[in-house]
């Protein structure tokens, strides 16, 4: 998925039970960092629940960021 720089981005994501596979959510709410080109960055992430196991993930990406750049998230939960 591309973004522009300054531009706002999201992803959602899923938590599955380990034996069941069904929707779960985590046992706290996950975090997200984003990574730029290989290297953790301090971009704000912010994630919400938005039901049982189904999330989402919202920042804002930085205005000087160059298009073509590797931008990563990496999602903890």
């Amino acid at each position: 998925m591309s973004y522009q720089a300054g531009g706002n981005a999201s992803e959602g994501f899923i938590t599955l039970h380990p034996t069941t596979g069904v929707p779960t959510n985590a046992d706290t709410l996950p975090t997200a960092t984003l990574w730029r080109n290989g290297v953790v960055t301090a971009e704000v992430v912010t994630v919400t629940n938005k039901s049982a196991g189904d999330y989402m993930c919202y920042l804002t990406v930085p205005a000087g960021y160059p298009t073509g750049e590797v931008r990563q998230l990496l999602i903890l939960a």
